[in-house]
Order: C-alpha cells, then structure tokens, then sequence
C-alpha cells in the first residue's frame, strides 16, 4: 500500500505532466501561428528535437519504474 508522501509524488507527477502537456500544445499553436515567418522556424528546430530527446528519456525512465513496481520484490 502507498504511503501518502508517495501519493503526494505521483499526484504532483501528474500535474506537471499535465503542464507539461499544456505547454507543448501551446508552442505548437504558436509555430502554426509563426509559420508565416517561414524563416524563423528552421532556428526552432534543434530545441525542439532536444526536448522531444529529453521527453523520450523520461518517458522510458517512467516505463522501466512502471515495469519494477509490478515485480514483485522479495526480502532477502
């Protein structure tokens, strides 16, 4: 069973990714919206692979603890 201050993380987890998702969907709007200034938009392009690189990472990060919490852990 989940001790509180573990729940207090996981919720606080979801809240920021659920910024975090906010976030993208306004930057996207906001380069759908720059598009007219075609020649700024090649400059976005390297951030923009790093934080999906970083994003990527996390995700994998999260995944690997999801698949250890349902092992089960035997004490020795």
């Amino acid at each position: 069973m989940l001790d509180n201050a573990t729940r207090a993380r996981l919720a606080e987890l979801r809240r920021r990714i659920d910024e975090a998702g906010r976030s993208c969907e306004e930057t996207e709007a906001a380069l759908a919206r720059a598009r007219r200034n075609a020649a700024a938009l090649p400059e976005t392009t390297p951030f923009l692979g790093a934080c999906a690189a970083e994003l990527e990472s996390l995700a994998a990060r999260m995944r690997r603890v999801a698949a250890e919490a349902a092992t089960p852990h035997y004490a020795d």
